[in-house]
């Protein structure tokens, strides 16, 4: 999913040069992902300014934004209530709105792997990466053109930035 994230969502044309945002549930790693999906993260976010809001705000999530920042996002922004649902995440890049839907079980072992380590030194990154990868769930992305929807979406969290 990572390289397709980058690849087609983050690195999509954008000629107004609007900012791009990530609503995320949780913060999204860029771990375990081939050499050229890295670079592609950080043309991404030379290409496009990204701001990441992540509803959760655990050791994990700050860790992997942390990790973000360092490779190109502008900002990532922790404990954003209502920015995501249970089920899915969206990404807002010029006129587009992707809206990424996970299977429940998927997302509930997300969740158990984000907020189970109190602590970072107890963090276990190889078995994060293979609970990760393994499942291989079927998402679906809903790809959706829509100018002022989109707008919509920066005013209210470009502003929440702001504030």
């Amino acid at each position: 999913l990572g390289w397709f994230l980058i690849d087609k969502i983050m690195k999509a044309p954008n000629p107004e040069k609007k900012p791009g945002l990530a609503l995320w549930r949780f913060c999204y790693s860029i771990v375990g992902l081939e050499e050229k999906h890295l670079t592609g993260f950080k043309q991404a976010c030379t290409l496009n300014d990204w701001f990441m809001f992540v509803e959760e705000e655990n050791e994990t999530d700050k860790m992997f934004g942390v990790t973000l920042k360092e490779y190109g996002a502008k900002e990532v922004k922790l404990g954003v209530k209502g920015c995501a649902t249970k089920l899915s995440d969206k990404m807002i890049l010029g006129d587009y709105i992707a809206e990424i839907v996970y299977p429940k079980t998927f997302r509930k072992l997300w969740e158990i792997q984000n907020r189970l380590p109190k602590q970072l030194a107890k963090f276990n990154l190889g078995k994060h990466i293979q609970l990760m990868r393994l499942p291989q769930p079927k998402m679906t992305v809903i790809l959706t053109k829509n100018k002022k929807l989109a707008e919509e979406y920066r005013k209210e969290y470009l502003q929440r930035e702001r504030n």
